[in-house]
């Protein structure tokens, strides 16, 4: 990022708004941020898969986001909706 791209107005505000977003969950009731922050990120989620070309990248996006107790859930869940033969030319491609 450049002295110019930091110094606009814009950055500025996308900071503050990132700040006053982290500030107001982490004064929140975990009962209450959890759910919140859930759907934020779900809606987030849902807009990239759909708007993007290349499902495999907004899927690393989520990925990486995701900690290893959701990767864990959705990779069982994922692995139980799939037929037995994608399953098996997945695990071909994973070795």
């Amino acid at each position: 990022m450049s002295c110019a791209e930091f110094r606009s107005a814009e950055h500025r505000l996308r900071t503050e708004r990132a700040t006053t977003l982290c500030l107001a969950i982490t004064d929140c009731a975990p009962e209450d941020a959890a759910p919140i922050s859930w759907a934020v990120l779900n809606d987030f989620r849902q807009k990239v898969l759909t708007e993007s070309p290349h499902l495999m990248s907004a899927s690393t996006i989520w990925a990486d986001c995701a900690g290893k107790v959701e990767l864990k859930a959705y990779a069982v869940t994922a692995t139980m909706r799939i037929t037995p033969a994608t399953r098996k030319a997945f695990l071909i491609f994973k070795r």
